[in-house]
Protein backbone atom coordinates (compact mmCIF):
# COMPACT_ATOMS: atom_id res chain seq x y z
CA UNK A 1 0.00 0.00 0.00
CA UNK A 2 1.49 3.32 -1.07
CA UNK A 3 4.53 1.69 -2.64
CA UNK A 4 4.02 3.54 -5.91
CA UNK A 5 3.89 6.86 -4.08
CA UNK A 6 7.09 6.05 -2.14
CA UNK A 7 8.86 5.12 -5.37
CA UNK A 8 7.73 8.35 -7.03
CA UNK A 9 9.08 10.30 -4.07
CA UNK A 10 12.47 8.56 -4.38
CA UNK A 11 12.59 9.34 -8.09
CA UNK A 12 11.71 12.97 -7.45
CA UNK A 13 14.48 13.31 -4.87
CA UNK A 14 17.02 11.67 -7.18
CA UNK A 15 15.94 13.95 -10.04
CA UNK A 16 16.29 17.04 -7.85
CA UNK A 17 19.77 15.94 -6.79
CA UNK A 18 20.72 15.48 -10.43
CA UNK A 19 19.53 18.96 -11.37
CA UNK A 20 21.14 20.54 -8.31
CA UNK A 21 24.56 19.14 -9.32
CA UNK A 22 24.69 18.41 -13.07
CA UNK A 23 28.45 18.91 -13.16
CA UNK A 24 28.95 16.10 -10.65
CA UNK A 25 26.69 13.85 -12.74
CA UNK A 26 28.67 14.51 -15.92
CA UNK A 27 31.98 14.12 -14.12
Amino acid sequence: MGRGRAKAKQTKVARELKYSSPTTDLA
